[in-house]
């Protein structure tokens, strides 16, 4: 048994042999932002979020489990990791039930879009056409302690406690760095033929399952001399709505959730302000990485750490590239001071 648990850290330590745990940094590059609120809260009172849920026969939960790794886990960005997906409920007659946790409600708000959307896409559909679904409300914070989760388990709905929880995330993050290096490339060459007095450079991306690189929407550049609100954040969140809006108009096949910014991923040159910090929550874009900090403004790692704060109705991750080589090619090109009255 001693030999066995050995070989299985031994394993482990090989897996996640490129997370620092301790400081949060993966491959030596990407530094992960949390807000220490999101475990520092009153396990008594958590911040729930609503989730669809469904009772189906055993027999169904193949089917049911390809779809949500298909058509949910990909877009669905409250993946609320410390929920157990399926609980097992009492036998119905000779037959045993299980109740699953299908999607957020935030993902898709009507009960007949989501009825549809399932109809649409799982195999065996005519069997889940008399399948109810019904919402519940869940804790949106993963617990901080064990004896919490097995709280919550009995309170809403039953936790899966795998330790530290941001230890968890980074091990789930998913991120591949071949990616994450292209985003940076483009974004220091478009600062490079920036203006030289404003060198701030905003990317908006999507993802870009089975490709080398993420699909790059568009790069925008800081015009705040002409306006004081033309920071790159903000006039990239308005091109992006902007193309957004005739992108979904010619195609009636995407889902418009009303959000014309869900789910990008931003890539910029410096820590938001806390005013564009807080039109990217708006926004509900999935990620932000920046390089470089502006202690005296920025929203992120600097202040409040907006867009990881629990009592705001929309979280995304938030990472610093810390790769010395970007971090010194941004540094010769933006060489003004912005420690102290500067928004960027």
């Amino acid at each position: 048994m001693k030999n066995a648990n050995r070989q299985m850290k031994i394993q482990s330590d090989k897996e996640y042999s490129h997370i620092d745990f301790e400081n949060g940094i993966i491959h030596g590059k990407l530094k992960q932002i949390r807000s220490s609120s999101n475990l520092d809260f009153d396990s008594k009172n958590p911040t729930l979020t609503s989730v669809w849920c469904c009772d189906i026969p055993a027999h169904l939960s193949k089917p049911l489990i390809m779809f949500i790794r298909e058509f949910i886990t990909p877009f669905d960005t409250k993946s609320l990791p410390h929920i157990k997906r399926f609980d097992k409920l009492d036998k119905k007659e000779t037959q045993t039930y299980l109740r699953a946790i299908v999607c957020s409600q935030d993902f898709i708000e009507e009960i007949g879009s989501l009825k549809r959307y399932i109809e649409q896409n799982i195999e065996r559909n005519d069997e889940f056409k008399n399948v109810k679904l019904y919402t519940k409300m869940v804790p949106m914070q993963q617990p901080g302690t064990k004896e919490v989760a097995q709280e919550w388990s009995q309170d809403y709905w039953p936790m899966s406690w795998k330790g530290n929880p941001y230890h968890q995330e980074l091990k789930t993050c998913n991120i591949v760095l071949r990616k994450e290096q292209d985003a940076m490339t483009q974004l220091l060459t478009a600062v490079e033929s920036a203006p030289s007095d404003l060198p701030i450079v905003t990317i908006f991306a999507r993802e870009n399952p089975g490709k080398d690189t993420h699909e790059i929407i568009k790069i925008f550049y800081d015009s705040r001399n002409n306006s004081f609100l033309e920071h790159s954040i903000l006039n990239a969140i308005a091109g992006i709505a902007d193309q957004e809006k005739c992108r979904r108009s010619k195609d009636n096949t995407i889902t418009d959730t009303g959000y014309l910014c869900q789910n990008l991923l931003v890539y910029t040159s410096h820590e938001p302000c806390i005013m564009c910090c807080m039109a990217l929550v708006h926004s509900r874009i999935s990620k932000i990485t920046y390089i470089k900090p502006i202690p005296s403004t920025g929203g992120l790692e600097s202040h409040y750490q907006l867009g990881d704060r629990p009592s705001l109705n929309w979280r995304f991750k938030i990472w610093k590239w810390i790769g010395e080589e970007e971090v010194q090619k941004l540094e010769s090109i933006d060489t003004v001071d912005r420690t102290t009255n500067f928004h960027a």
